[in-house]
């Protein structure tokens, strides 16, 4: 059976059968999208009906058309009233719902609402594509084409209307078969609106959590600067010097610092809660004299008063006084009430005891000023004091009394104002220009002519600075030298005298030594040929006449050492003597030198030894014969002055560039008062000789001589029991010290 009517273009409607099939699919179809179509309300407020209903009411609509197509019964004027109704349905749909060829993209059908979304009219819609409405653009369409064949899930996608504004929509989609031919049911529903409120509620959302995030981390750091300012706080708190503390006002402790702690003997924990009367107490009681009353006093007068005060308490410590300044406050809530008080004390006990020590000590100095000002006033020495333009700052009594000028004439006057010679003031005045410009003290000497003769005076002149080390005036202090003038032009009178004299005695002991050498030389020539006479005549002397030569010859060995000694000391003073330099082995030479003193030493029982380093020593280049004599008279003389079972020690060693040669020997002890004369001629160190050895008393006066003559020196030290001789020689000496050779 067929039937033909208008359908939903208004174009002939197809025959029953292809109407109930048509109604059997559409049914379909709408199942198929109302499961997919998006639950809630419409983004748009105009529409009062709710997508959802509507869709329920199409699936009923759909469920009575598939009821009536099954049973194909349905007379054909029941069929398009429901058609209509289905129609209606469709158009007054707040779904926007379009119908579209599948194969080229034409439309054959849109509802009212899409119409309104796109801003066409249906006239102007159906027969075209989307793409000439420009819609969508042709790369879009066929995208979005593919995903809504290939997807069951709605796709979201923009699309242009009439007026080019750009709206988003959800778009559900259905393929459906309509005379033969692919269509596309196409639901779709405008969420611009939506989206924007929800990206303007994300972006909300996003500023609250950033708003939110800021704030906690605000308040992260205030809680981290607030813990910080705390450990800050306990910090300064606990390494202060200064005793703190906070009372409430039944004086229990609210908070102390560890200067606190260690005062009362008692940790925080034991302090914090705990009246104050019960600290202090048991501190007085244990500890004794500990004076808290005028603590609790100044506290009350904080309290009454409710007023900062600053005061100083002395508390007995451990019967041990002690000053603290201690500043007391009050402590307001956000009401005005007081609820504490605080205390802040500094330990001044050493500042008290300074201050006192400089009150004493500016006693002192004002009785020093007082002694001081007596000594200048009663001094005869000139003082004065002068700027740098050369005013007088003051001048002493004894000024006046030289000069024949008042001091109160004097002061801010310069030397040509108050009438100095020209001659003192010439002397006097250059001499003090490196007191001021280069800090340099300066000693003055200058005569005055007065009516009593010719006076000198010596002036010491020293700079004056101020704090920032620069001199501001210079102090001249005058002493009248007259007789010291005298006296030092006697001395040298009497030096020149002296000089004279010992000129005399050196030519007298050069001219005596050599024409006492002669004689001597030829006594001593006539007992050797006496004794050779005696041998010859086979003549036995007795012993007393073999005593009588033995005295002779040792009396002439010694007139001819004396008479030698005497000829060496002048040459040598007068520079004459003759120097052989030769490089010395000293470990070959050394052992040579003290052989014949090792019978000496072994027949009085003394022990003789020589030290060498263990390291070679350089060669010494020297006079040979110069340096025997020095060696030879300090073993001599060491030997001379140990007693049995002594020593005497000769050590070389090499010091830098110079030879040291040390003679140690045991026994006497030379007084320390001696020392210094020990070199001078004819000095004999004043103890019992105990071998009897004699000497002329020239033998140190000649090794010094000789040492310095080989630009050396030498030195003593005499401790107990030991005297120690100490020879530094240079290790190359050099040649242009040596004196020009003179015949004697």
């Amino acid at each position: 059976m067929s039937h033909s009517g208008q359908n939903l273009d208004g174009d002939v409607e197809p025959s029953f059968e292809s109407a109930a099939d048509l109604l059997r699919i559409i049914a379909q179809r709408l199942d198929r999208l109302q499961s997919n179509l998006p639950q809630g309300n419409s983004s748009d407020p105009n529409h009062s009906l709710n997508p959802i209903e509507v869709g329920k009411q199409l699936q009923n609509d759909a469920a009575a058309l598939r009821q009536i197509a099954d049973r194909a019964q349905l007379s054909e004027h029941h069929l398009r009233q429901m058609q209509e109704r289905f129609s209606k349905a469709f158009c007054a749909s707040p779904v926007a719902m379009c119908i579209s060829r599948l194969a080229d993209g034409y439309f054959v059908e849109a509802n009212d609402r899409f119409l309104e979304l796109v801003e066409y009219s249906r006239e102007e819609l159906i027969g075209k594509t989307s793409i000439e409405l420009s819609i969508f653009e042709p790369q879009e369409r066929a995208f979005l084409l593919s995903l809504l064949l290939h997807t069951s899930e709605p796709v979201e996608w923009w699309f242009h209307s009439r007026s080019r504004k750009k709206r988003l929509a959800r778009i559900a989609s259905e393929t459906i078969e309509l005379n033969d031919e692919l269509h596309l049911l196409v639901l779709v529903e405008d969420i611009t609106d939506y989206r924007r409120v929800q990206a303007d509620l994300q972006q909300l959302n996003e500023e609250l959590e950033s708003i939110v995030q800021q704030r906690t981390q605000e308040l992260q750091a205030s809680q981290t600067a607030l813990q910080n300012s705390q450990r800050q706080l306990e910090a300064v708190l606990d390494n202060s010097p200064l005793l703190i503390y906070l009372l409430d006002l039944e004086n229990r402790h609210l908070l102390v610092n560890r200067r606190y702690e260690e005062l009362v003997g008692r940790s925080r924990q034991e302090l914090i809660g705990f009246s104050a009367e019960s600290v202090w107490g048991s501190a007085r009681a244990g500890t004794g004299d500990y004076l808290a009353e005028t603590v609790f006093e100044h506290l009350q007068q904080v309290r009454d008063s409710r007023q900062r005060i600053e005061v100083e308490e002395v508390l007995y410590i451990h019967q041990q006084q002690c000053v603290y300044l201690s500043n007391k406050f009050p402590l307001f809530d956000d009401q005005g009430n007081l609820y504490a008080v605080g205390g802040i004390c500094l330990d001044i006990t050493g500042r008290v005891r300074i201050e006192e020590e400089r009150k004493q000590a500016q006693a002192a100095v004002a009785q020093r000023e007082r002694e001081y000002r007596t000594l200048v006033e009663n001094s005869p020495d000139v003082i004065m004091r002068v700027n740098w333009e050369g005013q007088f700052l003051y001048v002493s009594p004894s000024f006046s009394r030289t000069f024949g000028v008042p001091q109160q004439d004097c002061i801010g006057k310069t030397k040509g104002e108050i009438g100095l010679s020209s001659n003192l003031s010439d002397l006097c005045y250059p001499q003090l220009e490196p007191v001021f410009d280069c800090q340099e003290p300066q000693t003055i000497e200058f005569p005055i002519h007065t009516s009593q003769g010719p006076r000198f005076y010596q002036s010491w002149a020293v700079p004056e600075l101020d704090e920032q080390g620069n001199v501001i005036s210079a102090l001249i202090i005058g002493r009248d030298i007259t007789q010291i003038k005298q006296a030092e032009q006697r001395l040298q009178q009497a030096i020149a005298e002296l000089e004279r004299v010992n000129r005399l005695k050196d030519e007298f002991l050069s001219t005596v030594s050599h024409e006492l050498r002669t004689p001597v030389s030829n006594m001593k020539l006539s007992m050797r040929m006496l004794e050779v006479a005696m041998q010859r005549a086979n003549f036995e002397p007795d012993a007393r006449l073999l005593q009588y030569l033995s005295i002779l010859n040792q009396e002439c060995d010694r007139e001819i050492n004396l008479i030698n000694d005497l000829l060496d000391l002048q040459k040598l003073e007068a520079n004459k003597r003759e120097l052989t330099l030769e490089p010395i082995d000293l470990e070959n030479w050394l052992p040579r030198l003290i052989e014949p003193f090792q019978e000496r030493a072994q027949n009085r029982q003394q022990q003789l030894r020589l030290e060498l380093p263990k390291s070679s020593l350089p060669k010494l280049t020297s006079d040979p014969s110069s340096l025997d004599r020095i060696l030879a008279e300090l073993l001599n003389n060491a030997c001379k002055y140990t007693p049995p079972g002594g020593q005497i020690v000769l050590q070389a060693a090499l010091d830098s560039q110079k030879i040291l040669l040390t003679v140690c020997n045991s026994g006497i002890k030379i007084p320390i008062d001696e020392l210094p004369r020990i070199f001078d001629k004819f000095y004999r160190v004043p103890s019992t000789d105990p071998w009897k050895q004699g000497g002329t008393g020239l033998g140190l006066a000649l090794v010094q001589k000789l040492v310095e003559h080989l630009q050396g020196a030498i030195q003593v030290e005499s401790s107990a029991a030991q005297t120690v001789f100490t020879v530094t020689l240079p290790l190359n000496l050099p040649i242009d010290i040596l004196p020009v050779s003179q015949n004697d």
